[in-house]
This record gives structure tokens, sequence and C-alpha cells, in this order.
């Protein structure tokens, strides 16, 4: 297998590392890069990791060991060079929840870390890795990317768990052949996950947000308290449990009883409808993946979005994620709510939402190419992995008024066509 001119059977165990978080080696091994993915690298015995946790640790990403939360001038430039502090910051969930200052000085750590790293293993040739979702592993690889490492990402996607799809920032990358049958297969699965109208299970909803419950509050006192706070700690997961979680509230469960409609006569037969369906927010893809820094100011991005449709004279209907019922603060749905958006439950089947509604709007995420193969009209709003060159971009200037000949179940294909070349089949 070549990646980038680098055949991984004959890399060897100095030229090529693999990051792991905070769940593990065994995890991440079992459950992200796979033993299908692992066998590539032919040459490789020992399978040597870098982390911030010591405990999985070849290579200790350790930034207390750092001398200093500073920058010499010369630092500095080289660091803008690769990205500013802004958007370092601006893209981290972590880093735009604290202090300025603060957040400068641990990217000022990070930056030192990884210039020193690379500079003392400058035999490194790949690191491999997750998709990139916090500052930490943004360094990691923009000063590694500037040194002439290689990265391979791999993370979930539409057609998890048999692949995992190949990306560090949302890029695309080419790992398969098209076989016509197999792709012909997925489509089949997903018209018919959609044709069965199925809804979350209630009783795996609420043991998930049971443990996610009492999950936060660990974390919180053992995490963040007693490791970083008594114990000054600068891993990312002990700085950052706080902002690290999905349900830890009561308050979240009445929010989601109060906003979230699943009554179907709340679907307008006279009016054009459009439907957006909500991202797990934050994740890589809405801080990483999207280009355009306005837009990963996800809230701010969602109710513009509504504003340019209204004025279109839709009405919007915002459909909550299957999977983060729950964990959604009330602020967000009240102010979609006084914005005039509908917000609709995950316990209104996909199907229904595409028979009620004359258009889609997506940012990431599966609905844009379920929509197509139900032969929906469909935008986006942000640069898309799957999208871009077939999906018309949502704009100002657009009209969508106007009828958009196109076949969407052929945009479909081309679409999963693109996932499945940049994915890798890992079982």
């Amino acid at each position: 297998m070549v990646f980038n001119g680098l055949h991984l059977e004959n890399l060897e165990d100095h030229e090529v590392l693999f990051f792991i978080r905070i769940r593990g080696k065994k995890s991440y091994f079992n459950d992200v890069y796979g033993a299908k993915f692992l066998s590539l690298f032919k040459s490789v015995k020992s399978y040597r990791c870098i982390s911030e946790y010591s405990k999985d640790a070849d290579f200790h990403i350790d930034l207390n060991s750092v001398p200093r939360d500073y920058l010499y001038e010369h630092e500095y430039n080289a660091l803008i060079k690769l990205s500013s502090i802004d958007e370092i910051i601006k893209r981290c969930r972590g880093l735009r929840a604290i202090s300025y200052e603060e957040a400068s000085k641990l990217i000022a750590r990070a930056y030192l870390f990884f210039e020193k790293f690379y500079d003392t293993h400058r035999h490194l040739k790949l690191v491999v890795t997750g998709a990139i979702d916090n500052y930490v592993m943004d360094l990691m690889v923009s000063v590694g990317e500037s040194k002439g490492v290689h990265f391979i990402g791999l993370t979930g996607s539409l057609m998890s768990p048999e692949y995992q799809l190949s990306t560090v920032r949302g890029e695309l990358s080419d790992w398969s052949n098209v076989d016509a049958d197999e792709m012909d297969a997925f489509k089949d699965k997903i018209i018919s996950n959609i044709n069965g109208c199925g809804v979350p299970s209630l009783k795996k909803l609420i043991f998930s947000n049971l443990y996610n419950y009492a999950s936060y509050h660990y974390r919180f006192v053992v995490r963040y308290l007693f490791k970083y706070k008594l114990l000054n700690r600068l891993e990312y997961e002990y700085r950052f449990a706080p902002f690290l979680y999905g349900f830890k509230s009561i308050k979240q469960i009445f929010a989601a009883f109060k906003y979230l409609k699943d009554d179907e006569h709340v679907f307008s037969k006279q009016e054009k409808k459009v439907y957006i369906p909500l991202h797990w927010y934050p994740e890589a893809t809405t801080d990483y993946w999207m280009h355009s820094l306005y837009h990963v100011e996800y809230l701010a991005s969602v109710l513009n979005t509504v504003r340019l449709l209204q004025e279109k004279g839709y009405t919007v209907y915002a459909k909550e994620h299957p999977h983060f019922l729950l964990a959604r603060e009330s602020s967000f749905y009240k102010a979609l709510k006084e914005q005039g958006c509908l917000l609709i439950s995950p316990f209104v089947c996909t199907k229904k939402m595409f028979d009620q509604m004359d258009l889609v709007v997506v940012w990431n995420g599966s609905t844009g190419i379920e929509a197509l193969l139900f032969n929906k009209t469909v935008y986006k709003v942000v640069n898309s992995y799957y999208g871009d060159g077939l999906i018309p971009d949502l704009n100002s200037s657009v009209n969508l008024n106007e009828s958009v000949e196109t076949d969407a179940q052929k945009i479909a294909e081309k679409c999963i066509e693109k996932v499945y070349k940049s994915s890798f089949r890992v079982s």
C-alpha cells in the first residue's frame, strides 16, 4: 500500500508512530485503527505510540515538561506561518472556553514541544492518528507537516463500522478501488433503513445518558479537580474536563421536553418547508473540517442559515441529532425558537421529514446523501467532504425558487463513491 509516496509495508519501527487519546492503546488499536489496517505495516514490530497520557506513551506529549509558556519573536513568526493564534483557539472547543491569555500559553507550550520533538526525531516519516479535534492534535499535525512528516487520520463515518474514513481535517484520500456491487449494496442499505422509519431506542438513550451523566461528574472530580487543579497536569482531557460533556444536568431534560416537538401536525401543508439536520456539537466536523471560521461558531451558523432560508420564503424545521438528545443546552434551542425555527424531536423518523419537506440543507453528515437518494433537492452551507463539486452551496445569491435540474440519484452515487474511495475497510 502506497500513501503519499510512502510504501507502508516498508516502514520500520523508528519511522512510524501511532497517536493515542485518553481512552487508551487497546481501544484505539481495536476500534479505530484495527488489525486489518495495522497489518499494512508489515515491517513494524512494536507499534510505538505517542500520547499525552504516559500509560500508553512510548513518546509522552508532556506539556508540563516544556520550560516556558511564551514564544520568542522568531518562534511566534514561525508558528503564524502555520496558523494564526486566533484560528487555533477558535477551532478548539477547550481553548475557546478559557481566557485568551491562558489559551496562548498552552499553544506556546504545545508548539515548543512539537518543534523540539520533530527536530529530535528526524527519521520519523509517518504518524497515524484520528481526525483532529483539539489544539494538541492540531499543532502535532501542523508542525509535523512543516517538517515533512506525513499523517494518516482514521475516523468513523456513514460507512462505519465496516469502514473507517481516512481524513485528518476533512480532506479526502484515495484508499479503495470502487466496487460497483458493494456500492449498490450500501446504497440499498441506506434506502432500506430510511424506509424502515427507524427512530432512536428510548431504552438505549436513557442508559447512554445515565452513563454520560455519571461519567461527566466522575471526570470533573478526578480529572479536573484532582489531576488538573491539584496536580497541575495540563493534558487536554484533564484541563478541559468541564467543557467535554453530553448530558450533565437535569435542565437539559426540561429543555428537550420544552422545545422539541414530535407531533406530526406541526407540519403545515401550505408553506414551503426546508429541513436542516442538527449536528453533534462540538466535534471534529464542525470545528476542524469547515474552511470558514465564521461557521465554526455553530449556533451563529445555524441562525444565519435559518435567517437566509426565511428570507427566501421557507419555513425552517431543525431536527435534533438522533444521538444528541439531552446533550444540547436550552440556550441553543431558545435562540432557534426566537428566530422562528421549528424544532423537531429525533423520534420523528427521517423518512417523514423527507416526505414533508421541499428542500434539505446540510453542513456535513449523512443526511445529505440520504436526502439525495430520496430525490430531494439538497444544498450545503459549508464545504463538505462528500459534497464539494456535487451539491450546490447555499448563499444569499442562490434562487431556491428556481427548479434545479439535477439527477439526485446520480449525485448521491457520486457522493457515496467519494466516501468509499476515501475509506479503509476494517472488517
